[in-house]
């Protein structure tokens, strides 16, 4: 019989339990040149990506992938490349900086509208709102 010790509020901190590292391994592929099987450019700035992971992620931005040819570079319009850049990491699983969500919500909100990814706009309006403060009726 295996036991352990406890304390006695319950908890048990006398041994370590590793975090999952699945996460962090598909965010490391974010824009890996090596191992993409799509390219995305915005304004002249090149992204690279895996449509498996579109599929399971954003499904509305690997419909945009699906419509392109899938030998030549996805075009991205309407988007700046920073906010781009912060959306497919996001889809990767990484976040947006608090920073770059209090500067750029808008942009963000209609990017993820875009290309369909409603749970980062709902962060970015969450933002949004912060930032426009006190509403006076």
């Amino acid at each position: 019989m295996i036991s352990s010790s406890s304390s006695s509020s319950g908890d048990d901190d006398s041994f370590f339990i590793p975090s999952n590292p699945c996460s962090a391994r598909i965010l490391n592929l974010f824009n890996d040149e090596e191992m993409a099987d799509t390219v995305f450019e915005c304004r002249q700035e090149k992204f690279h990506a895996h449509r498996l992971i579109l599929r399971a992620c954003a499904p509305g931005l690997a419909e945009h992938v699906m419509v392109s040819n899938a030998t030549a570079l996805v075009p991205v319009d309407g988007v700046e490349p920073l906010i781009f850049r912060y959306l497919l990491r996001y889809v990767y699983g990484g976040s947006v900086p608090r920073a770059v969500l209090r500067r750029h919500s808008r942009e963000i909100i209609d990017a993820a509208h875009q290309f369909g990814l409603g749970s980062l706009k709902v962060h970015a309006e969450g933002w949004y709102v912060r930032s426009a403060g006190t509403i006076t009726l």
